[in-house]
């Protein structure tokens, strides 16, 4: 297993609960297929095992479109998720696949408010 410095938490001290988020920009339209969301998610899980050994409980959402659009259900439904304060860690395999440009930064803090770590694993983004 890796390190992180500072180490995964779980906030019950039990059980990490992990949201991962994977998103394709335009399957059929360019080089990402639909199916790339589950390639994302192997990568995502494959980090996470070599990152903590205990107890995980996750949740994905996976979905298409835009980065630039902010109405898209899914990212809608990854920011509500956050702010729940239920997820321990946000894993990505970069900060594009949550949103673009500044509304990433924006979304890290609504993120590290509720007390909840955003990594990117390819980006080595960790907040």
């Amino acid at each position: 297993m890796i390190s992180l410095n500072p180490p995964l938490v779980a906030r019950n001290g039990h059980v990490l609960s992990v949201l991962m988020i994977c998103r394709v920009s335009s399957p059929g339209e360019g080089k990402q297929r639909e199916d790339s969301n589950a390639d994302q998610e192997v990568r995502i899980r494959q980090w996470l095992d070599s990152h903590w050994d205990g107890k995980v409980e996750t949740k994905v959402i996976a979905g298409f479109g835009s980065g630039e659009r902010l109405d898209r259900p899914e990212y809608l439904e990854a920011l509500s998720a956050v702010e729940s304060g239920q997820y321990d860690l946000v894993l990505i395999e970069d900060l594009s696949r949550i949103s673009r440009r500044l509304h990433s930064q924006l979304f890290c803090e609504t993120a590290q408010d509720a007390g909840c770590r955003v990594i990117a694993v390819n980006g080595e983004f960790d907040t």
